[in-house]
């Protein structure tokens, strides 16, 4: 896709779309992430979990879902892992930039964007991926945001953490 502006926040304020010329490990390129600020991590964040929820339905039946990479090498932990990044550099709840996320992949891809559901991805991230720093290392930060909102009752995701 040919991009109309130069990065993120001034494709948001002209209502385009913006797209990195390649997806980072981990990235998710959920199609309405870039109608506003709050879908930029909200909507990748809602797809990782249907896919959590799936690779746990599937732990349940005898596959470990949870250990597959695809032909690129990615993984739920590398999806995991990339949000995270957002969430340690800016804070849960605050907005992507520069000065707080430059050192995360493709951050252009999330310049202005708020870093909203993530807390309760990375709660279950700490869980099942213990040996990943990137992620553990925000467990503390992640339990009271993720206790609160809409979605802290997620049936299949609920109690999926140790605290």
């Amino acid at each position: 896709m040919n991009n109309h502006e130069p990065d993120s926040l001034t494709s948001l304020a002209q209502h385009h779309d913006y797209q990195t010329t390649l997806a980072a490990p981990g990235e998710i390129a959920d199609r309405f992430r870039n109608a506003n600020a709050a879908q930029g991590i909200g909507y990748p964040m809602f797809t990782l979990e249907r896919l959590i929820n799936s690779a746990e339905l599937l732990r349940n039946a005898g596959f470990d879902a949870y250990a597959y990479r695809d032909r690129h090498k990615q993984s739920l932990e590398s999806a995991l892992q990339y949000y995270a990044c957002f969430a340690k550099g800016a804070g849960f709840g605050n907005v992507v930039t520069a000065d707080n996320s430059r050192f995360c992949p493709n951050w252009a891809q999330c310049d202005g964007k708020i870093v909203n559901g993530v807390e309760r991805m990375v709660l279950f991230g700490a869980n099942r991926f213990k040996a990943n720093a990137s992620i553990t290392t925000l467990k503390a930060a992640a339990q009271t945001p993720a206790s609160n909102g809409p979605f802290a009752t997620d049936a299949i995701l609920f109690g999926k953490w140790q605290d």
